[in-house]
């Protein structure tokens, strides 16, 4: 990445601010041809080179190593963030103070509980939440939206809205695919007290 005083240049901040707008910034999750076309301008989107303007746009973000092709189940066209293209998006936001890499874009433990050390369901019931309400944060925190993280295991923005909120349940895998977007490694807590500041930032 290009830099003046440590400044990214205005050619690379430009890129990583188109490469966000049109495919998020975490690295592998799919954006659907039509999906991309949406964020286009307007005027871009009510032309019959539509098509080709997305085309052009997502093969000179291949080139450049910052996408990649990511067919859908039925061939359908569509692309996802290398883990370049997300590391450029951090570079560029962290310089301009958006995030701080030292706290959001870092890996962070999250001690998970057994059922032997729980004490009825009020306790488990307030890991539950805890773990919910952290994962909101830690979302927020990467200045991802709801929509991004929901893509990130296949959900619709709605869906994903509810878990936030722990009105929805989240399955194993897909909560260990939430956590690897986000930064978070899911471990055993040995007992109560590691899970102190479990609810904190």
């Amino acid at each position: 990445m290009s830099r003046r005083n440590g400044q990214p240049s205005r050619a690379t901040q430009q890129r990583a601010g188109r490469l966000k707008r049109y495919l998020g910034s975490v690295a592998g999750v799919r954006h659907r041809a039509e999906d991309v076309a949406r964020q286009l301008p307007t005027s871009d989107r009510r032309t019959p080179r539509t098509k080709a303007l997305v085309q052009a746009m997502m093969d000179e973000f291949i080139v450049q190593g910052l996408a990649e092709e990511a067919l859908g189940p039925r061939g359908g066209q569509g692309w996802a963030l290398t883990s370049k293209g997300q590391s450029l998006i951090e570079d560029v936001w962290t310089w301009r103070g958006g995030w701080s890499r030292s706290r959001a874009c870092c890996d962070q433990t999250v001690p998970v509980m057994s059922r032997e050390k729980t004490t009825g369901a009020a306790g488990w019931r307030g890991d539950y939440l805890a773990l919910h309400a952290l994962i909101r944060r830690r979302r927020k925190a990467l200045r991802l939206t709801q929509a991004e993280a929901g893509a990130a295991i296949g959900l619709s923005e709605r869906s994903y809205r509810d878990i936030e909120a722990g009105r929805r349940d989240i399955g194993a895998e897909a909560l260990f695919r939430l956590c690897a977007a986000l930064n978070l490694r899911l471990v055993p807590a040995e007992n109560r007290q590691d899970l102190a500041g479990f609810g904190g930032s």
